[in-house]
């Protein structure tokens, strides 16, 4: 790649780029530059979804963060499982964004310990599960 690289900037340095390609004509490819009305984009919040937690793997003490989007119309439950399938944290959201904290806590507010969690969103058009790691 490095050898493609320099013999067309050797080309361009000499000016005889336009000959190599036949005379500046190409039948290659074309570049067409299409502008994007960024009215017709969905907002977030048209769709559900979990976005990776921040910081993971993440300290006992210490927090992490989802940032989860929640469809208009439509509530979601965003549950938090241990390995063994025991429900370690759960929570009810309403449509909007949401930025959720765990602190590494059980709904008894007693420190977990150290280990692989699962963070499962699901709401009537979306499911998914994202992986926490806690370390000591």
């Amino acid at each position: 790649m490095n050898k493609i690289f320099m013999f067309l900037a050797l080309l361009v340095l000499t000016g005889s780029l336009n000959a190599f390609i036949g005379e500046g004509e190409s039948n290659v490819f074309t570049i067409t530059v299409t502008p994007v009305d960024e009215s017709v984009l969905p907002p977030d919040t048209q769709n559900t979804c979990l976005r990776e937690a921040f910081p993971n793997p993440f300290r006992s003490g210490e927090d992490t963060r989802m940032n989860i989007s929640v469809q208009a119309g439509e509530t979601a439950t965003l549950t938090i499982y241990n390995l063994k399938g025991q429900v370690v944290s759960s929570q009810t959201l309403s449509p909007g964004i949401h930025q959720i904290v765990w602190n590494g806590r059980d709904r008894g507010n007693d420190p977990c310990g150290s280990g692989i969690f699962l963070a499962n969103l699901k709401s009537p058009s979306h499911a998914s599960t994202t992986k926490l790691v806690l370390l000591k």
